[in-house]
């Protein structure tokens, strides 16, 4: 019996899923979130030539009314160093086919035996959607691509990271 309602409580909030992408507004009438006309997004893990490999997280969208929105992080490193990326506002982002392009305020932070420093700057993002994953498909002739280059603030000190995906995906669209 105890099964049978909770069943019948997950079947209502499933049910219920479609209704927390809108909203109510003061005239009462029900409004739907804007969608994005530009969208990259990702997650998965990436190596370069070198063989050193990153993993990543990001969305990056655009909407209609050109407002942007968006978050990313960036990991790379070994037992001695791990640096991370990260930021949680998109400055610029533009899409053109499946190439897709964002620039963002970021902090990048290097933990190592030294202990822990934080450096301010900006990071330049750069992926190619080349791929679609497939189940069971592990050998991937032309894997999407990522570029990450962080520049500290009043410095032209930079750390970059070029590399193919082999784990995950990234997607850019664009409905413009």
């Amino acid at each position: 019996m105890k099964t049978l309602r909770c069943v019948g409580v997950l079947v209502t909030l499933l049910a219920a899923l479609p209704a927390f992408t809108q909203v109510t507004g003061d005239s009462g009438q029900t409004l739907q979130h804007p969608r994005p006309v530009q969208l990259i997004e990702g997650q998965g893990v990436a190596r370069n030539r070198e063989g050193r490999v990153m993993e990543f997280r990001m969305r990056a969208a655009k909407f209609e009314n050109n407002r942007l929105e968006g978050s990313f992080q960036f990991s790379s490193g070994n037992d001695r160093e791990m640096i991370t990326i990260s930021g949680r506002e998109i400055r610029e982002m533009g899409v053109q086919g499946k190439i897709g392009q964002f620039n963002a305020p970021a902090v990048l932070v290097v933990r190592n035996r030294e202990g822990v420093r934080e450096f301010r700057g900006r990071v330049n993002v750069r992926v190619n959607d080349r791929w679609v994953p497939r189940d069971g498909v592990t050998d991937v002739p032309e894997p999407d691509l990522i570029s990450v280059t962080f520049v500290q603030d009043g410095s032209d000190r930079r750390w970059t990271f070029e590399g193919g995906v082999f784990r995950g995906d990234i997607v850019v669209r664009s409905n413009q």
